[in-house]
């Protein structure tokens, strides 16, 4: 891990655990938990953590301005950390995180969060083709409940066919002890 990481948490937002306006995640208080701990451990390193936001459409999950669209209480951004709002899967499309990664020299990304196969996939495939070093955490990622067909250890196969490091969330953490 590298100076300059930035530990980037997608879409980890109520409307994904209320089950109001979708059937919410699989195990999230396993998954509150794991990126808590993640989150801490940035915090503690003084690696930035830059979270992300998608404003979805309205009568959507995550529509703007609604209880669902808020990022969940458990994970709550200091008042220090930026967040990122996207429209698209990708974070870096047509978003302030392109500019906000190059002012603050960050040249790597451990990605977490929401959902596994499209804007977690989509975040970390742009950062790779931006020549970002990614570092997918293992156990850090969903999901979404309508697309289950793949396990999480499938998605982490394609998530390393890709290019991708791909590590466990304790394996990510005492790295991020060692820098």
């Amino acid at each position: 891990m590298t100076a300059h990481a930035a530990l980037l948490v997608i879409d980890v937002q109520l409307g994904a655990f209320d089950g109001v306006r979708r059937r919410p995640i699989e195990t999230p208080e396993r998954f509150l938990s794991t990126l808590k701990r993640l989150i801490a451990a940035a915090r503690h390193q003084h690696l930035p953590v830059i979270f992300v936001q998608d404003n979805g459409e309205p009568g959507g999950a995550f529509e703007p301005n609604t209880p669902h669209w808020a990022i969940h209480p458990h994970l709550a951004p200091l008042p220090t950390e930026p967040v990122i709002q996207k429209r698209k899967a990708s974070a870096f499309h047509e978003s302030s995180l392109p500019h906000l990664l190059k002012e603050r020299h960050i040249s790597e990304l451990i990605i977490c969060g929401l959902h596994s196969r499209s804007c977690v996939a989509q975040t970390a495939l742009d950062g790779i083709r931006r020549g970002f070093s990614v570092r997918m955490v293992a156990d850090g990622h969903a999901p979404a409940p309508e697309r289950p067909a793949m396990t999480r250890a499938q998605l982490n196969d394609g998530f390393r066919a890709q290019g991708m490091d791909v590590l466990p969330s304790d394996a990510v953490i005492e790295r991020m002890a060692l820098r």
